[in-house]
């Protein structure tokens, strides 16, 4: 678990080699909205540091690893990550 505002760098892994691909992480947040985070490719992982302005929805995200060179697409695990609010954001 992790909380909002929180910076982390998050690493996905695909099995599978990326080499001249371009990644990206698909995201889908707790209240159903949908987009992509472009990332880097790290041999089988695609890599993306989250900033603390990413996070904008406390809940469970859902998150998956995605590279393509424009004609090839590959995609790894879905996974969940719990993002919640603190508790006091003002100490």
């Amino acid at each position: 678990m992790f909380f909002k505002g929180q910076t982390i760098s998050l690493s996905l892994n695909t099995s599978q080699s990326l080499a001249g691909m371009q990644g990206y992480i698909l995201v889908k947040k707790p209240n159903g909205v949908t987009e992509s985070w472009a990332a880097s490719i790290d041999g089988t992982n695609v890599v993306y540091d989250i900033s603390d302005t990413d996070i904008d929805v406390a809940g469970v995200w859902e998150v998956q690893a995605y590279a393509t060179d424009g004609s090839e697409h590959k995609y790894g695990q879905l996974n969940v990550i719990e993002f919640r609010t603190p508790l006091f954001n003002n100490l």
